[in-house]
């Protein structure tokens, strides 16, 4: 310490010698002894003699990590060759440029998001390294979170939060730089260096990458760490530089859909490319499809009961079965309001289609179907049947238990 307090060095300090203390630390020590300790790490030969290269955005220091698209990077230099690379890597390999380092001529003009480093070579020396994730705004605001499975069906033994997946879109014409960006609330999980989002492009996180090939056929972009809670909860996107880029507080209660909540469908957003207020209830709906669909836009010609209630109230309507569990037998109810072709199916878990039970032309009215697993041997656990009229479809969950 810089002085001593009377009562000798086991007294307690108060709050006052404690601000004394840090201002005397904040305000003379660091901003001294930070040039004191490069001067002794150079002379013992572990910190570069010449310092890094400075970067302007548009002539001006940069200071900020966003930017605009169209903004010009300059890199400047005491003297010496520049070389940076824009991928994130070291520009400089032991002693030579790596083979991604590119040699800076004239201004960079930023079209997307970039991470990059640079280090200025000067007789046969390599400056300190200056990196920045120059992160540009135009983007941003086209990245979004287009689908959350956060209550999955459970498969035999594996648990329901075994097949929990996000997944988020490229909506913009420009591709999107992931490098850096981190799910800091709901999940965890940071985009490497290099990670690159197409324009239109869907990228998927699960919670379990096996459990996601087996269901869906196809592997996601990785895994996420922790579990998304279904009972609701926020999550959080954030930019290199700790900024919220999306920030969405999913809920299993109305208005938001219902059938998301352990009925074998996810949320996924209303609009093929989301706008405005994602935390806006109205602006997500349930999957058309059991499981959902990861990786491409939901099929937006089917909809769910919750929907049809509203727009057709009265008109179309599947009843759950009854009973329900059952064994070996159980009954179907539904309502048609208008004629033309209808189909009830039945599917298992996998949305493999098991049994037809009636594909064919109907009446409006009422009708009721008896079930009997005698004409379609099932074996026992969930399964799903679905109403198909016109572009009415409703989809319901059944339990068979031998």
């Amino acid at each position: 310490m810089h002085q001593a307090y009377p009562g000798g060095p086991f007294d307690l300090y108060t709050k006052e010698h404690w601000l004394t203390e840090q201002s005397f630390m904040l305000d003379e020590y660091f901003p001294k002894r930070t040039a004191e300790f490069i001067r002794q790490l150079r002379e013992a030969d572990l910190f570069p003699i010449f310092n890094a290269p400075q970067f302007f955005i548009n002539g001006e220091p940069f200071l900020q990590h966003t930017v605009h698209a169209g903004d010009t990077l300059s890199i400047k230099k005491p003297g010496g060759k520049i070389y940076y690379t824009i991928d994130g890597s070291d520009p400089v390999i032991g002693n030579d440029p790596s083979p991604g380092a590119l040699i800076y001529s004239v201004p960079i003009e930023l079209t997307q998001s970039m991470h990059i480093k640079a280090r200025v070579f000067y007789r046969e020396i390599w400056s300190a390294l200056n990196e920045r994730m120059f992160i540009v705004q135009e983007e941003i605001e086209n990245l979004k979170l287009t689908e959350i499975h956060y209550h999955p069906i459970p498969e035999d033994t594996i648990d329901d939060n075994n097949f929990e997946f996000i997944e988020i879109k490229n909506t913009g014409d420009a591709s999107i730089s992931l490098s850096g960006y981190e799910f800091i609330d709901g999940i965890s999980f940071s985009f490497p260096n290099g990670t690159t989002l197409n324009p239109k492009e869907f990228l998927v996180l699960a919670s379990n990458k096996k459990c996601f090939e087996m269901r869906y056929k196809f592997s996601p972009f990785d895994e996420f760490d922790g579990s998304l809670d279904n009972s609701g909860e926020k999550i959080v996107l954030a930019n290199p530089a700790g900024d919220t880029v999306i920030s969405i507080r999913y809920n299993d209660k109305e208005p938001w859909p219902a059938s998301a909540d352990g009925d074998g469908y996810s949320l996924v957003s209303t609009e093929k490319n989301p706008s405005g207020d994602q935390n806006d209830p109205a602006k997500w709906k349930a999957s058309s499809s059991i499981h959902g669909s990861p990786g491409k836009d939901d099929d937006t010609t089917f909809t769910n009961t919750d929907e049809i209630t509203t727009i057709l109230p009265g008109e179309f309507q599947l009843l759950q079965n009854y009973p329900n569990p059952f064994n070996p037998t159980t009954n179907f109810e539904f309502r048609i309001g208008n004629f033309g072709l209808v189909s009830l199916k039945i599917y298992d878990l996998l949305g493999r289609e098991v049994a037809t039970l009636i594909e064919k032309e109907l009446a409006p009215g009422e009708y009721h179907f008896p079930f009997s697993i005698s004409h379609f041997p099932l074996s026992s656990g969930v399964y799903f049947y679905q109403l198909k009229a016109g572009k009415f479809v409703s989809t319901k969950k059944l339990l068979l238990l031998k």
